[in-house]
């Protein structure tokens, strides 16, 4: 359920929604991130369809990279790097229905690419932590009094 201590959020751009949609989020994506960037291994190594696998697999270690930038922003705090430094920023304003689609199509556009069972499972997870982010964006617009399960 919501805290009610905790009403004023640090971020602006956060909702307020139960932990288990904010922190299964968040776990999920981060989950998926991982599985992204083993799976992009996997797809260096496929031999079957080699050039959308090798797309494929660039796209997911760059796209894993900025998985983690905008979930744990706080482990990017002190960065001099100003492409960094613009990702946070950016990341700092994503709202959580942006961040659903992001996830959901980064999830889509995956398994187009390279189709396999390691793919599949990592899809699942960063597709899961996508629609979490959806709950969540459609949790804030409904005002049930935090009411979501």
């Amino acid at each position: 359920m919501v805290d009610p201590e905790n009403q004023e959020s640090s971020d602006a751009g956060e909702p307020q929604v139960p932990w288990l949609v904010k922190w299964g989020a968040k776990g999920l994506s981060l989950a998926g991130a991982v599985g992204v960037g083993i799976s992009a291994i996997w797809c260096f190594l496929s031999l079957a369809n080699f050039i959308p696998c090798i797309i494929g697999g660039v796209s997911q270690v760059v796209s894993a990279i900025l998985i983690f930038v905008i979930e744990v922003t706080f482990l990017f705090k002190n960065s001099q790097s100003k492409p960094l430094k613009a990702a946070l920023w950016i990341a700092s304003k994503m709202r959580w229905w942006l961040r659903a689609l992001l996830y959901v199509g980064l999830a889509i556009f995956f398994v187009a690419m390279c189709f396999g069972i390691g793919n599949l499972v990592s899809m699942f997870m960063l597709g899961g932590g996508g629609v979490l982010y959806g709950i969540g964006s459609f949790q804030h617009k409904r005002n049930t009094g935090g009411a979501l399960f």
